[in-house]
């Protein structure tokens, strides 16, 4: 049988026949496509029989490209394909030709894991998949850049991004925003830059690129040193999130635009986060951030709680706490996401567990808070008998394990221990919690200022859970403030149609 690496040579033979830019070319188009930066279709060939369904992207995703077969393939071809090809060379835009590659690429992820999928590690697999493919999917865009703004923008946070990139918060997502309309229609900017984009100065333009870029020997250097050709070939961290422009000659390309705005937005994380002051700021601008969306979305009809200090020795609060005429909500905001090895890993591992076990810790300090208020020991809300309380966990990042019964039993196995060590005797099947990542919450407030909360939680514990709100009419609900901040009086305009 042969090695991951043998199989993986026919496709590295394969991208050795195509031209190095033109193929980058053609992937941003495709790229773009996807998603929904323009909705012109890329100029490459399609079957005849598909003319008519490849407007559903979908479908696309499944019979021409994916996003995730697409970034396995621009890495592939930075690292393989060369500048001038003189005589015969192939194109991906080529239909025969581009069906042999990515043909050629999901053969060799299935192959590169069918060794490991042995008992619960398939159910492991599904949350590999999940962090790899869903984030293309369901987040819209510009609701991630406010979100990061209020995020970063926060005391010392806003400090910290201008120590570790020279630019405040609003000043860079403001300029890579630019950039990145700049890129969902143009394949390339030059560099130093010409008059592209007018409304920018030129020292400022070259200080944002020059951060995000570089150039192809170093981003290609960069790639063939995170490659593993084992299990986690489809999972090796890809160095173009972290630099998504790439110098080539006198010229910058953007092969995959929502690299940039990602690293706009969520990727501000991953330069501040080793700072001193990080952590405990981080934590109180998210919690901030939470009840900003409750006061922006909930009516008369609701009270809200901020957190409090009570007692001696000093006890606080639950972070948030919601209430209506009908039952009571206890929030719990965590920053803390999913480790990137725990995202790599096929088996249940001490590497995931701790990720795990960190989950357990919110969801006890929830159960804890829980228990004070029963007691009446809170100062700003009297115990209610008659309400039913719902303990939520809100976390920054969705960790996707919700869909997966290994990872929810191992939960409920430590949870049920922390309990236990914490002298709390509950009953998970009466007392159950519930978990959103803030984008999922960003929609669930919406229905539960309309439905109430008990109404809300009794049709989520269908057996659908939140599917059951699929056609509801979810609204961009920082919609004004976004445009108020982001909108440019001359050059780029913004729209909220885009979606990831």
């Amino acid at each position: 049988m042969p090695t991951i690496f043998e199989y993986y040579k026919p496709l590295r033979n394969l991208v050795r026949q195509i031209e190095l830019e033109e193929s980058l070319f053609y992937c941003w188009q495709i790229a773009n496509y996807l998603c929904n930066y323009n909705n012109k279709l890329p100029d490459i060939d399609f079957k005849i029989q598909d003319k008519g369904k490849i407007l559903d992207k979908n479908y696309f995703r499944l019979n021409v490209v994916s996003e995730w077969d697409l970034e396995f393939l621009v890495q592939e071809i930075i690292m393989d394909s060369p500048k001038r090809i003189y005589g015969k060379k192939k194109s991906i835009k080529n239909l025969d030709f581009r069906n042999n590659i990515v043909d050629k690429i999901r053969s060799l992820q299935d192959f590169s894991i069918k060794d490991s999928l042995v008992g619960d590690n398939v159910l492991i697999e599904l949350n590999r998949m999940a962090h790899r493919q869903f984030l293309w999917q369901i987040e819209q865009p510009y609701n991630l850049v406010y979100r990061y703004y209020r995020i970063f923008s926060y005391g010392i946070l806003d400090d910290l991004v201008k120590k570790n990139t020279g630019f405040s918060t609003l000043e860079l997502m403001r300029i890579g925003l630019v950039f990145f309309i700049y890129f969902n229609y143009h394949h390339k900017i030059s560099f130093p830059p010409g008059n592209e984009i007018s409304f920018i100065g030129k020292e400022i333009q070259i200080k944002f690129l020059s951060h995000y870029s570089k150039n192809l020997d170093e981003i290609k250097k960069l790639l063939i040193d995170n490659r593993k050709y084992d299990h986690t070939l489809f999972y090796n961290f890809n160095p173009l999130r972290s630099n998504p422009l790439i110098k080539l000659d006198n010229t910058i390309i953007c092969p995959i635009p929502m690299f940039l705005l990602w690293q706009i937005s969520s990727g501000i994380y991953y330069l501040i986060l080793k700072e001193k002051q990080f952590d405990n700021e981080f934590g109180v601008a998210f919690q901030k951030y939470v009840l900003q969306i409750l006061k922006k979305v909930l009516n008369d009809n609701f009270m809200i709680y901020e957190e409090e200090v009570y007692g001696s020795p000093v006890k606080k609060t639950a972070d948030i706490i919601m209430e209506d005429k009908s039952a009571i909500i206890f929030i719990e905001c965590k920053t803390k996401r999913m480790t990137y090895n725990s995202k790599t890993q096929i088996d249940y591992s001490e590497i995931i567990e701790s990720d795990i076990i960190k989950f357990a810790e919110g969801l006890t300090q929830l159960y804890k808070t829980i228990e004070e208020y029963k007691k009446n020991n809170y100062p700003n809300l009297k115990s209610k008998e008659e309400k039913k309380v719902y303990p939520l966990l809100i976390t920054l990042e969705n960790w996707y394990i919700g869909f997966n019964p290994k990872l929810i039993d191992q939960l409920n196995i430590i949870l049920q221990q922390k309990l236990a060590d914490n002298g709390l005797n509950i009953d998970l099947k009466s007392q159950p919690y519930y978990f959103r990542s803030v984008a999922e919450f960003e929609e669930d407030i919406q229905i539960i200022a309309q439905k109430g909360i008990k109404s809300y939680f009794d049709q989520c514990d269908c057996r659908d859970g939140r599917q059951v709100f699929k056609d509801f009419n979810f609204q961009h609900i920082f919609a004004e403030e976004f445009l108020s901040i982001f909108q440019f009086k001359d050059g780029y305009k913004l729209t909220l149609s885009n979606s990831g």
